[in-house]
């Protein structure tokens, strides 16, 4: 199409004025709009939109063209054209259609504005007709009241034939103009008819095609609403069938989850209760002896505690005179009363710790046995001062004095016996009779043999 350049209002003016059809494009910023501006472009269109028998205009929805236009003529569809006549009333308004349909009825319309200048451009040619048409009939009709005229003066018998002649020809010619006056304001009429029909026609048929676009567009949108609506009551389904065999699932995993912890809890129960029961059925001591070697040996738990006793004195330490046990924890030394008692009953089941040393006499068998150690503790303070006077008056002291033997007299057995065993182990731990690398050993009492200590053999402080 070849749009019009000026303003809005000239080209209604325009299109008034020159008797030609007005031609609006209405169309906003999307990729249909595009496509339809295209169209109305191509020069298959502009052939059939000629200026001489349109005016056509490009606005667009949001300009105040577009919004002004829009409140005169209710814009149901984006983009659109309308045909408007010179009555204020559209001829077609087209939709989004395809190029093929699009041209037939835009020549179509304008077949039809075609046709109505050309019955313009013959109207005036029938109006002159209709205008030398009574001139004629005039000269008849003065011809006619002259001739009676001239009759009424003279008779009749005087007319000549030829006279008559021209009076029937007259007459006959007024009676033609006269019928040919009626007709062509019969035909006048009827036209108009025919248009107002014609317009009415239009009118109706853009009403109900305009009806039949909103019907279309209105049940399109509906359906495309109802398939959305199915579309996401399908998806709300999916995710909820999803989410509940995901449930299920995961609840079936936790079952078995659950069954295996169960049935390995089960396994290891039966199994530290079988470990327990074998444990309980045997006790397995280790003894800690003085020289700090260890001893492991195992008892029936049901045994009396006298046949540890047995076993120390017998085969672990026969050389101790008096066996001192004891445990670190539970911190306990073992007595005669203990002797009858199980090593269940006493703790030892199913292992334990049991700490050997040396044993002291009662106080009332020293005091019998030992007098010299009595006549020895009440003398040695004296000796004491005695040694000191004599070590004032030596440049060095000597290392052995005769103070030695009665300081070793007041040691007990169980010490001489000790001493005894250190002496038999320094003697093994010496690394060959013809070698000359020997050990230092210290003569004084260990305290670790008195000590006490834990079941993991370490020292308690």
């Amino acid at each position: 199409m070849q749009w019009f350049q000026g303003d809005v209002s000239e080209a209604i003016q325009k299109a008034i004025s020159e008797q030609k059809m007005f031609i609006v494009f209405v169309r906003d910023d999307k990729e249909e709009s595009q496509k339809m501006e295209e169209l109305c472009n191509s020069d298959e269109v502009k052939n059939i939109c000629t200026d001489d028998l349109c005016v056509a205009i490009n606005i667009t929805v949001d300009s105040e063209a577009g919004q002004q236009f829009g409140a005169i003529y209710p814009i149901a569809f984006l983009p659109c054209t309308f045909f408007i006549e010179n009555d204020g009333i559209p001829a077609a308004i087209f939709p989004t259609m395809e190029k093929d349909k699009f041209v037939e009825k835009t020549e179509e319309l304008m077949a039809v504005v075609r046709k109505l200048k050309i019955g313009e451009s013959q109207k005036p040619a029938s109006e002159a007709q209709q205008q030398d048409s009574p001139s004629e009939t005039t000269s008849s009709d003065a011809v006619g009241n002259k001739e009676p005229t001239n009759s009424t003066s003279a008779s009749e018998e005087e007319l000549t034939k030829k006279e008559k002649a021209d009076l029937l020809i007259l007459k006959a010619k007024a009676k033609k103009a006269q019928k040919e006056k009626q007709e062509a304001r019969e035909r006048e009429q009827k036209r108009r008819d025919e248009g107002r029909e014609l317009s009415h026609a239009r009118r109706d048929l853009a009403e109900r095609q305009a009806k039949q676009l909103a019907d279309d567009l209105a049940k399109r949108r509906e359906e495309e609403r109802a398939a959305r609506e199915r579309v996401k009551q399908q998806i709300k389904q999916d995710r909820e069938d999803k989410v509940a065999r995901f449930e299920a699932e995961k609840k079936a995993r936790e079952e078995t989850k659950q069954q295996k912890v169960a049935k390995k809890d089960a396994e290891k129960e039966a199994k530290a209760q079988a470990v327990k029961a074998a444990r309980d059925a045997a006790a397995r001591i280790q003894f800690r002896l003085p020289d700090g070697s260890t001893s492991y040996k195992q008892f029936p738990s049901d045994a009396k505690f006298i046949v540890v006793v047995n076993h120390v004195t017998k085969e672990l330490a026969p050389h101790i005179p008096i066996v001192r046990l004891t445990t670190v924890y539970p911190k306990h030394e073992y007595t005669q009363e203990d002797h009858s008692k199980s090593l269940r009953d006493l703790g030892l089941s199913p292992n334990a710790s049991v700490i050997v040393s040396h044993g002291r006499a009662s106080s009332s068998s020293s005091s019998s046995l030992n007098p010299i150690s009595i006549l020895m503790t009440v003398l040695a303070p004296l000796l004491a001062l005695i040694y000191w006077f004599f070590s004032l008056f030596k440049s060095t002291p000597t290392t052995t004095t005769p103070n030695d033997a009665p300081s070793a007299q007041q040691q007990e057995p169980s010490s001489i016996s000790t001493n005894d065993h250190r002496d038999a182990s320094v003697r093994r731990r010496n690394l060959g009779g013809g070698s000359n690398i020997r050990r230092l050993y210290d003569d004084k009492p260990d305290d670790e043999d008195n000590a006490t200590w834990n079941g993991n053999s370490t020292q308690q402080m």
